[in-house]
């Protein structure tokens, strides 16, 4: 019974600490969540399938998603209020996207290594076509919606479809920090060097890309809860 007790005053002080009860559970034993399962099946799915698209072809990136992965999924009805309320972290990006491959595990690994709760996932290019293509009201309202909150964030580039200079875009991969109901950071791409679409981040590249994420997940800052 003293033993009990004892684990079990461990177990209080971590969470008082900040630390959820799945940090405690060995990998091997970890349960994911249906969000995290869909993630990793989403993703791997893809593992060596062909591309082509207007003449370009290639191959999909190998990739291997943990099983606590982080990830809980974001939709076209919450995106909004998460760009606006709260703090996360927001990864916009798409399977079928040879830099979010690249990007992702890395991504997934600074958030493990500063022991984050969670990642929002936001697949919107279903999203951005349908504002390319004006196909439909509410979309295009919430694309724009996203861009003004991203604000100067987003460079004025232009439209790959439309080729208009001044407007934005939202390109993948991008990971957004929203701190207290604002966007305060945005990195888009992978790092500079990283240039082949076919090819993974060398190690040094990974370390880069790390290293950024890092550096934003700085800008985290977690309200209050009953006082400071």
């Amino acid at each position: 019974m003293k033993k009990i007790v004892i684990i079990l005053g461990c177990i209080l002080i971590l969470l008082i600490g900040g630390f959820s009860i799945t940090k405690l559970l060995d990998n091997d034993n970890y349960e994911p969540t249906k969000d995290e399962i869909k993630f990793k099946t989403e993703y791997e799915s893809m593992n060596n399938k062909k591309w082509e698209f207007e003449g370009y072809k290639g191959s999909y990136l190998k990739i291997n998603i943990p099983d606590n992965n982080l990830i809980k999924y974001a939709t076209d009805k919450n995106v909004l209020d998460l760009v606006t309320n709260g703090t996360h972290v927001i990864y916009f990006g798409n399977a079928g996207c040879n830099w979010c491959r690249s990007a992702v595990s890395v991504l997934i690994d600074a958030a493990k290594s500063e022991e984050l709760e969670e990642i929002y996932y936001y697949d919107f290019f279903t999203l951005r076509d349908a504002y390319e293509e004006g196909s439909n009201k509410e979309l295009v309202s919430l694309y724009e919606s996203l861009m003004n909150e991203m604000g100067d964030f987003i460079d004025k580039t232009f439209d790959y479809e439309s080729r208009v200079a001044g407007k934005k875009r939202l390109s993948a991969p991008t990971v957004v920090i929203v701190s207290s109901g604002k966007v305060v950071d945005l990195h888009y791409k992978t790092v500079d060097s990283h240039i082949d679409y076919n090819k993974d981040l060398k190690a040094n590249e990974k370390q880069e890309l790390k290293d950024k994420y890092l550096d934003m997940f700085k800008k985290l800052i977690y309200a209050c809860d009953g006082g400071c």
